[in-house]
C-alpha cells in the first residue's frame, strides 16, 4: 500500500461527490505495501480507506470490490466496499480505477503470540468456507506461469546459486496433485493485513491478490509469514496455534496434510521471487517501499534443510 499516484485535496474532494460520505476533512498517504496507492481518508461521514489500483486490470476490479461485499456480508471481518449514488463500487482518479472502502478499528500487531495465530487461522478458515459459494472466479495472477516468466526475466541478474534453486523449485511445484481442494484464497494474509483492536481479531485488509488456488497454499502462505523467525524457521507453538484455528473451522484433508511441506516452499518462494523482482527492477512512485527478498529465501532455506532431513 505505497503511493504511486498523489491525488489532491481538490482532486479528491471532487471525487468523493460521487458518494454519499459527507465532506473532505483530510486524506494522507500510507506508506506501507507495495502494490497499490493508499490514502487514510476522513470526511464529515467517517473514516475510509481509498485505494487506487496500479497493477490490477481494470477487468479485475469488479471482482475485488464484489469479494470483499461478499466475505463481509459472509461473517468475514473485512472491509465492506462504499457504493457511489450510482451503485457501483469503482469509480476513475487521476486516470486509476480507484475504490473507496470503510477503515476497520485496530492496527497492526506489534508481538505476535499464539492467541493471535489461532484468531488469524480461524479467520483465514471462516473466509475459505464463505468464498466457496462465492460466485466469480480469477486466475491466481501468481501462479506457475508467472513463476516462469519471472524466472526467465530475473534470471539474467542472479548468481548460479539462485538460478539453480529457482529451477530447482519449480520443477517440485509443477508436480503438485491437481487433486487438492480449491477455493477462493486471499493468497497475502501476512500480518500487515490483519487488524487486532488490543487482542481481538478486527479486520483483514488488501485483498488485490485475491484468486482460486488451492486452499492449503493460502494456509501455507500465512504460516509462513504468521510464525517465521529471524532465522527463517517456523516457531512452532505460533504454527500450532494457526493451524488449530484454521482446522476449528474447515478441518484440513488427508492429501492436503501430504501437500504442506511442498505449499510451503512454494509460499515462500512466490513472495521471494516478487521481492527479487521489484528489488531488480524497482517501481517508480511517491512513497515505495522496497520488500527484503532475503526474508522469504531463509523461510524457503529452512523448509528445505528441515524437510531433507525429514525425508532423509
Amino acid at each position: 500500500m505505497s503511493v504511486f499516484t498523489s491525488v489532491s485535496k481538490d482532486e479528491l474532494t471532487d471525487f468523493l461527490t460521487a458518494y454519499d460520505v459527507g465532506t473532505l476533512v483530510e486524506h494522507t498517504g500510507i506508506e506501507d505495501g507495495i502494490e497499490n496507492s493508499n490514502f487514510f481518508c476522513t470526511t464529515t461521514g467517517g473514516e475510509f480507506v481509498l485505494t487506487l489500483f496500479e497493477r490490477v486490470p481494470s477487468e479485475d476490479v469488479p471482482y475485488f470490490m464484489d469479494l470483499t461485499a461478499w466475505l463481509a456480508d459472509n461473517g468475514v471481518a473485512c472491509a465492506h466496499p462504499v457504493a457511489g449514488k450510482d451503485g457501483s463500487y469503482s469509480r476513475i482518479l487521476n486516470g486509476k480505477d480507484a475504490a473507496l472502502v470503510q477503515r476497520l478499528r485496530g492496527k497492526e500487531l506489534a508481538t505476535i503470540e499464539p492467541q493471535h495465530c489461532h484468531a488469524v487461522g480461524a479467520e483465514l478458515g471462516k473466509l475459505h468456507l464463505a468464498g466457496m459459494t462465492f460466485r466469480h472466479e480469477r486466475e491466481n495472477a501468481f501462479g506457475i506461469p508467472w513463476l516462469k516468466s519471472t524466472i526467465e526475466l530475473v534470471t539474467p541478474k542472479c548468481d548460479e546459486s539462485t538460478i539453480e534453486l529457482m529451477r530447482s523449485q519449480l520443477a517440485d511445484f509443477q508436480r503438485v496433485s491437481a487433486d487438492l481442494p480449491t477455493g477462493t484464497i486471499h493468497a497475502d494474509m501476512f500480518t500487515d493485513n490483519v487488524l487486532f483492536d488490543h487482542d481481538r481479531l478486527s479486520g483483514v485488509i488488501d485483498f488485490y491478490y485475491a484468486c482460486n488456488e488451492f486452499l492449503v497454499y493460502d494456509l501455507a502462505i500465512t504460516i509462513n509469514d504468521w510464525c517465521k523467525q529471524d532465522d527463517g524457521s517456523l516457531e512452532q507453538q505460533r504454527l500450532k496455534s494457526l493451524t488449530e484455528g484454521y482446522e476449528s473451522v474447515r478441518p484440513l484433508e488427508a492429501i492436503e496434510r501430504s501437500a504442506m511441506p511442498v505449499m510451503l516452499r512454494r509460499a515462500a518462494f512466490r513472495f521471494f521471487l516478487s521481492r527479487l523482482k521489484d528489488k531488480v527492477f524497482p517501481r517508480q512512485g511517491e512513497m515505495v517501499k522496497i520488500k527484503d527478498p532475503e526474508v522469504f529465501r531463509r523461510i524457503l532455506n529452512h523448509h528445505l534443510e528441515t524437510q531433507s532431513t525429514s525425508t532423509g
